[in-house]
């Protein structure tokens, strides 16, 4: 059969197209997401703070990572950064990166996930590439699941984005588990 045979078939045997279904509901976590969501990053092998009155988080970071010597924070006027991504030729450049402060958008309770951009990693390899990760999340942005969390993320604009949930772990290595892998060894989420 020719080429433009198999397409003209191929073409005239569309199935007839319907409508999506509706999305399923799941009811909501019942219990107070703030805790719930401190618990299971706790469980998740993660740090978790939630900030009182008069605490900084700059203070926080510095008591959490006193030896870090490169440091790429993206959060805007902090002083705790070192390292710029204006200034990184090759990404692997940041090879020896210390510690990452990013920004997170929405966290999610029932899995300690939380959502970023490719706009505050500044580059996709930022969370992956530091030897310890710390997340500040705004407390009204934690949700109870995964369908509230998709409810609330935006995915067009920033065209890259991803949930992370813990330090990065293995255990397929001989049986025996190995913290940070394939990413941060420590992961602290300071929740203001």
């Amino acid at each position: 059969m020719s080429r433009e045979k198999i397409l003209r078939a191929i073409k005239e045997n569309k199935p007839a197209v319907s409508p999506l279904p509706d999305p399923p509901s799941f009811p909501p976590i019942t219990e107070e997401v703030l805790p719930y969501f401190m618990e299971m990053v706790e469980k998740s092998g993660g740090r978790v703070h939630l900030l009182e009155a008069g605490e900084h988080w700059e203070d926080l970071a510095r008591q959490h990572y006193p030896d870090s010597a490169r440091v790429l924070c993206r959060i805007p006027d902090s002083t705790l950064g070192n390292t710029e991504l204006d200034q990184i030729q090759r990404l692997t450049d940041l090879h020896g990166l210390d510690l990452a402060i990013l920004p997170a958008l929405v966290g999610v309770a029932e899995n300690a996930a939380v959502w970023l951009t490719e706009k505050e990693m500044g580059q996709r390899v930022v969370p992956f590439i530091a030897e310890h990760l710390i997340l500040l999340l705004d407390r009204k942005n934690i949700v109870g699941n995964m369908h509230e969390a998709y409810g609330r993320i935006e995915i067009d604009e920033p065209g890259f984005g991803l949930f992370i949930a813990g330090p990065s772990k293995t255990a397929d290595i001989e049986q025996s588990l190995v913290i940070g892998a394939q990413g941060p060894r420590t992961w602290l989420v300071l929740i203001v």
